[in-house]
């Protein structure tokens, strides 16, 4: 929670209160400078005269809250507040009631096997990153669609779908770049894609698997198919070879040794 701390230093726990409706209808409508107009009529405290910077800033670093989805966890920061008026913590409170329970659902497994997919590609250099984002943000968006889900503008968005990727990174690299925020569904995908290529293939296929089963066991044998040895080397959808998975690692800095 830290960079969020930071984030709402910056903007301040009374403004993102008093303004936060504001701003999680038009963080992804409006540039800093658009926004920053409009501000002062929510909270006239930031009224301030022309040239001044200030209030730009806080805006940009607003919209950076909502775009990297840390605005519960900034109202569970002013709710618990012990430095601002006892009506904007009262506020904050009332807030976290509304807003809690529409924070973004987990990632299903099928999500997490194309997360990593993606970001295979992109440490192997197949993909950009900005093309990755928005490619995979636009499929898991239209498969909840598919789904018959409702969804709002924050679903799965490229701003979130980055932020995960940067956590899949960081276990993929062993730590060598990438977030070190990653959730215990991104760390089971990770060991069935190192202990269970099948399974991880099969998860990628969207078959229905129980995957607290599979990491309960040494191994696993699917129907149809022999085991075989652990290896990290896997091919999927024809675009990421052996190869691939080596040269990832080696752009990423590790000894491409490490591979299994």
């Amino acid at each position: 929670m830290a960079t969020t701390e930071r984030l709402l230093h910056s903007v301040g726990k009374q403004t993102f209160v008093k303004c936060f409706e504001f701003f999680r209808e038009n963080y992804n409508k409006l540039n800093r400078y658009e926004m920053a107009k409009i501000m002062p009529s929510y909270n006239p405290m930031l009224q301030t005269n022309d040239g001044d910077t200030s209030v730009p800033r806080i805006a940009s670093f607003a919209i950076q809250i909502f775009k990297e989805n840390k605005e519960i966890e900034a109202l569970e920061i002013c709710a618990n507040a012990t430095n601002i008026p006892d009506d904007v913590i009262e506020e904050a409170k009332s807030l976290l009631t509304k807003y809690k329970h529409k924070s973004q659902p987990s990632w299903t497994p099928y999500e997490c096997a194309l997360l990593l997919e993606y970001t295979q590609l992109v440490l192997a250099g197949k993909i950009n990153r900005t093309d990755a984002t928005r490619e995979l943000s636009e499929k898991l968006r239209q498969i909840a669609i598919d789904n018959g889900d409702t969804i709002d503008e924050k679903y799965r968005n490229v701003g979130g779908v980055s932020l995960q990727m940067s956590c899949m990174e960081y276990l993929l690299t062993d730590g060598q770049q990438g977030m070190d925020k990653a959730g215990n569904n991104f760390k089971s995908i990770v060991k069935i894609y190192q202990e269970n290529p099948d399974v991880f293939k099969a998860i990628l296929n969207n078959e229905q698997i129980d995957t607290n089963n599979v990491l309960n066991q040494d191994s696993i044998q699917l129907s149809g198919m022999e085991k075989k040895q652990k290896k990290l080397h896997f091919v999927y959808e024809g675009r990421l070879s052996a190869s691939d998975v080596k040269k990832s690692r080696i752009l990423a800095g590790i000894n491409a040794k490490r591979v299994v």
